[in-house]
This record gives structure tokens, C-alpha cells and sequence, in this order.
């Protein structure tokens, strides 16, 4: 027999990913790499913006931007669960720190709305000038 044992994909994914995060520690770490790896990522982008591909805030319509923005909120939000999860699974948290945590969730809503209305208030002050 050859000795070789079958591993889940799990366990793969987890070596890849080891891998990966091993290879790019190098690269950040030899000045020379790091910089061409820089100018590889730069070309990326330009042939990106020369295809269309990725557009400038200032090239995009209103109604795109609502739609990326929600498609960041949905993906922080599925990512936040999940690390909720996992750290749930990890330790559990007493019942006083959540009520502190959803305090302050509360709190940090109330103050982005504050702001929202400052900026659309400013926003008007603007267009009567």
C-alpha cells in the first residue's frame, strides 16, 4: 500500500490556506517581492479599468452605488455572524455583557442617524447657497 491516508476537504482547505497565508508572509517580508507584487496588483487594476471592469465612484450611477453598498452590508453582516458563531462555540458570554453589547449596538445606531441627518441637513444648506 502506498501509505498515502485520505484527508477531508476540510483538512485541504485548511493546508491551502496555511499555505497561502505562509507565502504571503514572505512576499511582505522581502522588499523586492513585495514591490513586484505591488506592480503585478497595479497592471491588475489598470487592465480592470481598461476593460470596464472597475469603475471610478465618479463613472458609476446612483442606483450601482446603493447596490454595492448593500451587497457590502449583506457580506459584513453573513461575516460577523459567523464569527459570532465561532466565538460562541469558543466561550460563552454572560448574559450582563450582551445587554452592554446591545447597548451600545443601540447607542452607535442612534449617533449614525444623528449623523445621516447632519449630512442631508448640510447637504440642503448647500443647494440654497
Amino acid at each position: 500500500m502506498s501509505g498515502h491516508r485520505k484527508i477531508s476537504d476540510e483538512e485541504r482547505k485548511r493546508i491551502k490556506r496555511d499555505r497561502e497565508r505562509e507565502r504571503r508572509r514572505k512576499i511582505r517580508e522581502d522588499p523586492e517581492k513585495r514591490e513586484e507584487q505591488r506592480e503585478k496588483e497595479h497592471h491588475k487594476y489598470l487592465r480592470q479599468r481598461k476593460n470596464k471592469q472597475r469603475k471610478l465612484v465618479s463613472e458609476v450611477t446612483e442606483r450601482e452605488i446603493r447596490s454595492q453598498r448593500k451587497k457590502w452590508r449583506q457580506y459584513t453582516k453573513s461575516h460577523r455572524d459567523r464569527l459570532r458563531l465561532r466565538s460562541s462555540e469558543n466561550a460563552h458570554v454572560p448574559d450582563h455583557l450582551t445587554k452592554q453589547l446591545d447597548g451600545r449596538k443601540e447607542h452607535a445606531i442612534k449617533k449614525s442617524n444623528r449623523m445621516k441627518l447632519k449630512h442631508i441637513e448640510k447637504k440642503e444648506k448647500m443647494k440654497l447657497k
